[in-house]
């Protein structure tokens, strides 16, 4: 497969990282009155998102590719739209 330069659209980890925050409370850092970058364990995101740790570092470094979002979505019982308001459908016709 050529590489071709041509950077994958992507979103916001961000936006992932407050939903798993917000709904998966097992994803969470407990370390009550410490600051992290980071709001949800590495190793609990990769395993709820059924992806490698690599993925989740590769994702907070990068962004979530778009493609993957909706399998990403999926193993989440949702639709890209509710992890993604407000970049989702931008990105889409950006693709």
């Amino acid at each position: 497969m050529a590489v071709t330069g041509k950077k994958q659209p992507s979103l916001p980890w961000e936006d992932l990282e407050h939903y798993l925050y917000a709904h998966f409370e097992n994803t969470r850092y407990h370390h009550p009155g410490t600051e992290f970058d980071r709001k949800v364990q590495p190793c609990a995101a990769a395993e709820l998102l059924n992806v490698s740790r690599q993925s989740i570092h590769r994702y907070y470094l990068y962004g979530v590719p778009f493609y993957s979002a909706d399998r990403i979505a999926a193993e989440l019982s949702t639709h890209p739209m509710e992890i993604w308001p407000a970049h989702y459908l931008e990105v889409q016709t950006c693709a």
